[in-house]
């Protein structure tokens, strides 16, 4: 429920059950010693206020098939230095990633720049106020045109075409049986039969990014 665990000041880490659809909204604000944290695969949705004011989280992971991240979900999380946002994401809530002080790069998957909203009364955007509008952003080839021009997105001056993302960080994949290696797993090491567009996978023990339904 709605901030179930917020202003926990000694929570250090949190481990979620994997059906988690979304982060209900101001679920873990104010946790200043929260550190670490893998958001489920399934989620799609992070609502307001989700991780707001988590000083120290230094390492999050957003799964594959995120689309929207509402207002303020990642506000003042300054210890953050680097953000990889799926290419799945359509949606960036007002001021949900303000205050990144320390953030030294961000790379966004999606094709067409996710889409940016403005806070009314303040003129705050996803990144404005707080987070350094000339570090580097990375994102597809051919799109960084589109970026520069999309609002919200037009706050960086500094992008960076690529065709190499990183991906979120994958703990080993427990595979018993050597042949089981030549098949196709999701993030969590889940074997899967049909991949879809746009999401990561692991095929054939490799990381592997599929830009159509191939498989």
């Amino acid at each position: 429920g709605e901030s179930q665990f917020g202003w926990n000041l000694k929570l250090e880490k949190i481990s979620l059950p994997e059906e988690m659809t979304y982060i209900p909204p101001r679920f873990l604000e104010f946790c200043i010693e929260l550190k670490d944290f893998s958001i489920p695969s399934d989620v799609k949705v992070i609502k307001s206020g989700a991780f707001n004011e988590c000083y120290n989280l230094q390492k999050l992971e957003l799964p594959a098939g995120l689309e929207e991240i509402e207002d303020q979900a990642f506000s003042e999380c300054n210890a953050l230095e680097e953000i990889v946002f799926p290419a799945s994401l359509k949606t960036l809530g007002a001021e949900s990633c303000t205050n990144w002080t320390n953030i030294k790069r961000i790379y966004s998957m999606a094709a067409e720049p996710p889409v940016c909203k403005v806070n009314m009364n303040s003129g705050a955007t996803p990144f404005y106020p707080g987070t350094p509008n000339d570090i580097p952003v990375y994102v597809p080839t051919g799109t960084a045109e589109k970026y520069r021009n999309a609002k919200g997105w037009d706050y960086f001056t500094n992008f960076i075409e690529t065709d190499d993302f990183p991906t979120s960080t994958i703990n080993d994949i427990n595979i018993e049986q050597q042949e089981s290696k030549q098949g196709i797993y999701d993030l969590s090491g889940r074997k899967v039969t049909t991949t879809e567009k746009g999401k990561v996978y692991i095929i054939n023990g490799k990381k592997v990014f599929t830009d159509n339904n191939s498989h």
